[in-house]
């Protein structure tokens, strides 16, 4: 019998073992619910916001929840500014704020947090993030505010300083921090409130160094003309328009130097060469030893040589503009590569001036080359249609070439340049390339009628540009009223920009700190120009308007 009984109890146990791994293999684990979308918020606040007659040295806020500082040294703003930078102490989910400054008396303080806060576990930035208090027995109510823009391309500028001055000195900016300031916002959007009731000078400043001093040749500035004036009766000044521009510094500096790649050195300037001379102390070098290559500002010359030519050791370069000596600069040049792999990194790139495969057929095709050239093989250079045609290249500039022969409308070429048809600086050339391309017919071109009518007949710089402005199309100096033809232009956006050019210099200048002057006004023509495929389109454009 209990022999008998020994199967059914091993079955009993297997049974029972496989029903637990089976329930054990149906189970869940936990999902954790919803991800938490909901910022922190501050619960309660010692003082509290909007308290008067203050006499602590810290700030202590309770969150909803445990939280976690975000470059938060950074991100506040205290205003009026303290003198020196407070510190901070998380415990629990409270933040402490402490300073040493001795605060001013009867004075409305601002601590604005930013984006410093942020929740523990997802990182949602804190919500409600100002405290308002007074040392005195009121909290002040003036309230400024406005837009910021770059003075040239009239885009929002963003976490520029917005600077209120009690002090009559008129270069208060470079030797003194603000009584109060702010920062913009992200579309150049700002806001100073809970100011007294007083006069003051306004100045916006990129901030370069973080110091609140106007102390940097690269720092970016603007200004009011006349005071910020907030009393009883006025209490709110708001809509103001304040362009930033970099100044004219009229003491030229040569900035540094960075060797890029073999023979290509790179030289920095706070502002345009005009007229670039360089001059090898320590060598004896061919007069012709480089290629200049300048940025669309000129602040920046990329310098090409065939090192190869010139002793390996440093080069000690003595850098002019106009004759005047601006500095001495010693650079390292790189040697020329070994490695096959490497070579061919630094071999010339051909391109061809196209746009998604199509070219225009009443222009030349333009090649251009990534480094300069020295020689061209014109019997290398084909365009093919039915038959081959040879084709000779004009020399535009040093990287530029055009090709002779007149395209056809609406028909398809193949463009040869065969191998080593093009031989740079450094004797170094490319493999054969091949270019597919097409014209259009003139039905797919459009054409722009701009009427211009002008309220004065002072001078004014007319460019017209794509809608990214990455390229001046056209630049037409209007002084009277005038019509403006831009014929044959692709199907795509473009823009229309005016500069009041007030000196008649011939191009758009910048303000100054001091003297006070704003810079040369700029606008734009109100919409995008979007030109379709054979479209004919004609504005007018009254300035101002």
């Amino acid at each position: 019998m209990e022999l008998s009984s020994l199967p059914f109890v091993k079955y009993y146990w297997i049974i029972t073992i496989c029903t637990l791994f089976q329930s054990c293999a149906i189970m869940q684990p936990p999902t954790g619910g919803e991800k938490d979308i909901t910022p922190p918020k501050i619960a309660k606040s010692n003082p509290i916001s909007g308290s008067t007659n203050f006499e602590g040295s810290a700030i202590k806020l309770d969150f909803d929840e445990f939280v976690v500082l975000n470059n938060l040294q950074q991100e506040l703003i205290v205003s009026p500014p303290l003198n020196k930078n407070p510190e901070f102490k998380i415990k629990g989910k409270s933040l402490f704020i402490g300073f040493t400054d001795t605060l001013l008396e009867n004075t409305t303080y601002t601590f604005n947090l930013g984006n410093g806060i942020k929740d523990y576990h997802e990182g949602n930035i804190l919500d409600s993030n100002v405290v308002v208090f007074s040392t005195g027995d009121m909290i002040d109510s003036g309230l400024v505010s406005g837009n910021i823009r770059d003075a040239f391309t009239l885009k929002p500028i963003e976490k520029v300083l917005v600077m209120l001055y009690q002090s009559e000195n008129d270069s208060a900016p470079a030797k003194e921090r603000p009584i109060y300031y702010a920062k913009s916002r992200s579309q150049g959007e700002f806001l100073v409130n809970h100011l007294k009731n007083d006069s003051f000078s306004l100045f916006v400043l990129e901030d370069k160094n973080s110091n609140y001093l106007y102390d940097m040749p690269n720092e970016r500035i603007g200004f009011l003309d006349t005071k910020v004036a907030l009393g009883d009766s006025n209490t709110s000044i708001t809509e103001l328009r304040i362009p930033l521009f970099q100044e004219f510094i009229p003491n030229q500096f040569y900035v540094g130097s960075k060797v890029e790649r073999y023979g290509k050195v790179m030289l920095g300037f706070n502002q345009p060469i005009q007229n670039l001379s360089l001059r090898v102390l320590n060598q004896e070098v061919d007069s012709n030893w480089y290629f200049p290559e300048f940025d669309s500002e000129r602040d920046t010359v990329w310098l090409w040589t065939d090192i190869t030519s010139i002793k390996d050791e440093n080069l000690l370069i003595e850098i002019s503009d106009f004759g005047k000596v601006l500095d001495t600069a010693e650079i390292k040049p790189l040697p020329f590569p070994e490695a096959e792999e490497e070579v061919s990194k630094i071999m010339p790139t051909i391109s061809l001036e196209q746009k998604n495969g199509v070219v225009k057929y009443f222009e030349p095709l333009q090649l251009k080359s990534s480094t300069p050239i020295n020689t061209i093989n014109f019997k290398g250079i084909l365009i093919n249609k039915n038959d081959t045609l040879e084709v000779r290249a004009s020399k535009i500039d040093n990287y530029s070439f055009e090709l002779s022969g007149k395209l056809k409308q609406e028909k398809n070429y193949t463009l040869y340049v065969f191998d080593s048809s093009f031989t740079d600086v450094f004797g170094l050339s490319h493999d054969t390339l091949v270019f597919n391309v097409k014209t259009l017919s003139d039905i797919e071109y459009a054409s722009l009628n701009v009427r211009i009518e002008l309220s004065s007949s002072s001078k004014n710089i007319l460019q017209f540009m794509d809608h990214e402005e990455k390229e001046i199309l056209e630049e037409i100096v209007v002084e009277n009223n005038q019509v403006i033809n831009f014929p044959n232009l692709s199907a795509g956006k473009y823009k229309l920009k005016m500069i009041f050019d007030e000196n008649g210099n011939g191009k758009w200048d910048p303000g100054s700190f001091i003297p006070r002057k704003h810079p040369e006004s700029v606008i734009y023509f109100s919409e995008e120009l979007e030109m379709k495929e054979g479209w004919d389109k004609k504005i007018t454009w009254i300035i101002p308007e």
